[in-house]
C-alpha cells in the first residue's frame, strides 16, 4: 500500500507540472544554437552555426502546424551528414553522436506548402524538472514521513498501529534501497565499459537521476566502433545480473546463511537485493528472446547482422534467464518470511528468540 501511494503521489505530481509541447519548444528555443523558421510559402530553409566544444549529440525540437506537411531536418558538417529525421508532428529528439567542434549546416524542408513551422537545434536539453525527479522526490518524501510516523508511534500501546507504521516505513525503505542498488549497478555497467574504451565523463554522469534522469555520461575521444557501442549498451543490464549471481552464491553458502540468520531484517534485505539484481533478466530476458520486445542494445540483432553464432548467444541468454528465475524461486520465500516477521513486530529479535505463533 505504501509503495502504491508513492507511485500515485508521483503520478499526480507529474500531472501537475506537465508541460505542453509549446512550452517544451520555448525552453529549447531559449538555449538554441540555431533556429529555423519555415514560412507558409517556403519549402525549405537553411542556416549555418558553430559549436565550440564537443557534445554527445544535438537536441532538436520541431514545431509543426495542424495542416503542415511532414518536415525533414538534416544536419551536416565538414565530415558529411551528422543525422537526419522526418517528423509528422511536433517533437523533441536527439540527432547525431559524438559531435565534434566545427561549423555545421542545418536544413529544414517539406514536399508541399503548408502552415508555418519551425525547428531549433541545441547542444543539450535545458535543465528542468523531469518526471523521474518528481517521482523519486515524492517517494523520498513519503519515506521521510513514514520515518516520522515510526518515531511518533514507536511507544504506542496500539500494536496494530505501531506495526502498520513500521511496515509502511520498511516497505518504502526496502523499495528505495532496491532502486538505489539496481541503478548503481546498471549505470555502473555502462560506466565501466566506457572507462575501458576511454569514453567516460564523470561530470556528465548521474547514476540516480538527481539532476534529471539516471545515465552514465560518455566523454569525447576517438570514434567508437559499432561493436563498442553495443558492448556499452549491453553492459548496463548485464552487470546487475552477473552481480546477482555472485551474491546468490554467497547467499546460499553456509557463511551467507549464518549472516542471514543473525536478524530477520538482515535476511530480508540480503534476499531482496539479490532479487532486485536478477529480476530484470528473469522478466525481460524471456520477453526479449521470444521476440515480444527489443532489449537494450539488441545484442541478437547485432550478432545476426555480422553473421555471428546467434544460436550460441540465445543459449547463453536463455541460460541466464532460467538461472535468474531459479534464484527468484529460492529467495522470494525468504523475503516473504522476513516481511511476515516485520508485520508480527519481531524484527529486532534473532530467529531463535521469536516466539512461535499462537493458534
Amino acid at each position: 500500500m505504501a509503495i502504491l501511494m508513492g507511485g500515485l503521489g508521483g503520478a499526480v505530481s507529474i500531472w501537475l507540472v506537465y508541460e505542453s509541447d509549446a512550452r517544451k519548444f520555448s525552453r529549447l528555443k531559449e538555449n538554441a544554437l540555431c533556429v529555423l523558421d519555415l514560412p507558409e510559402e517556403s519549402l525549405s530553409v537553411g542556416a549555418t552555426f558553430t559549436i565550440p566544444r564537443s557534445i554527445d549529440k544535438f537536441t532538436v525540437g520541431i514545431q509543426i502546424g495542424a495542416r503542415s506537411a511532414p518536415l525533414s531536418i538534416s544536419i551536416s558538417g565538414d565530415d558529411g551528414l551528422v543525422g537526419s529525421a522526418t517528423m509528422v508532428k511536433s517533437a523533441a529528439f536527439g540527432l547525431g553522436r559524438e559531435v565534434r567542434p566545427g561549423v555545421y549546416t542545418a536544413t529544414l524542408r517539406r514536399e508541399n506548402i503548408g502552415t508555418a513551422a519551425a525547428a531549433v537545434i541545441c547542444a543539450e536539453l535545458p535543465v528542468h524538472v523531469t518526471g523521474w525527479q518528481i517521482w523519486h522526490r515524492t517517494y523520498l518524501g513519503l519515506l521521510a514521513l513514514s520515518a516520522v510516523g515510526v518515531l511518533i508511534f514507536r511507544n504506542s500501546r496500539d500494536v496494530k498501529r505501531r506495526t502498520a507504521v513500521l511496515g509502511s516505513f520498511h516497505a518504502l525503505l526496502l523499495g528505495c534501497v532496491s532502486m538505489f542498488i539496481y541503478l548503481l549497478f546498471h549505470e555502473g555497467g555502462h560506466a565501466l565499459v566506457q572507462i575501458a574504451f576511454g569514453h567516460f565523463d564523470l561530470a556528465q554522469s548521474d547514476f540516480w537521476g538527481i539532476h534529471g534522469h539516471p545515465h552514465s555520461g560518455g566523454g569525447m575521444g576517438p570514434p567508437l566502433q559499432p561493436w563498442q557501442h553495443k558492448v556499452i549498451s549491453c553492459a548496463g543490464p548485464m552487470l546487475p545480473t552477473l552481480t546477482g549471481f555472485v551474491l546468490f552464491a554467497a547467499w546460499a553458502l553456509p557463511i551467507g546463511r549464518r549472516i542471514r540468520g543473525v536478524r530477520p531484517m538482515v535476511n530480508l534485505y540480503f534476499s531482496a537485493i539479490v532479487a532486485i539484481l536478477v529480476i530484470s533478466e528473469a522478466v525481460m530476458g524471456p520477453v526479449y528472446l521470444l521476440g515480444i520486445a527489443t532489449a537494450e542494445g539488441d545484442l541478437i540483432g547485432y550478432v545476426a547482422s555480422i553473421g555471428g553464432p546467434v544460436w550460441l548467444l540465445k543459449c547463453l541468454l536463455w541460460g541466464m534467464a532460467l538461472a535468474s528465475i531459479m534464484i527468484l524461486w529460492r529467495v522470494i520465500p525468504e523475503i516473504r518470511q522476513g516481511w511476515k516477521r516485520i508485520q508480527s513486530g519481531w524484527i529486532d529479535l534473532p530467529p531463535a528468540a521469536v516466539p512461535p505463533p499462537t493458534e
